[in-house]
């Protein structure tokens, strides 16, 4: 009969569990993931006053680094991925202090 396609039920999607097994992947692929973050920081402040009222002043300097990589390897093809930054914080700052 040339119109038995039609006839037949739609194939339910996505199909019920274990209808027709477990799924599978065509290839397999070999992941590794690494990465490091390192942060230095100084700080340095002064005070001056008589009695009552001081002003004060502070420095803070900070370094900051951090770097990672993805390997992935999947039969004789291989990607690699690497990422390295690196920055500089300043942070001054200035107050009034006051005793009452």
């Amino acid at each position: 009969m040339p119109h038995e396609d039609l006839l037949r039920q739609p194939e339910r999607w996505p199909p019920r569990r274990g209808a027709r097994g477990p799924a599978t992947c065509g290839s397999t692929a070999a992941v590794s993931i690494g990465g490091t973050a390192a942060y230095v920081t100084g700080q340095f402040g002064l005070a001056v006053g008589y009695k009552q009222f001081w002003v004060a002043a502070e420095l803070t300097v900070g370094r900051v680094g951090k770097s990672g990589n993805v390997d992935v390897v999947q039969g004789a093809r291989v990607e690699e991925g690497v990422f390295a930054h690196e920055g500089l914080v300043v942070s001054p700052s200035v107050g009034i202090i006051a005793w009452f």
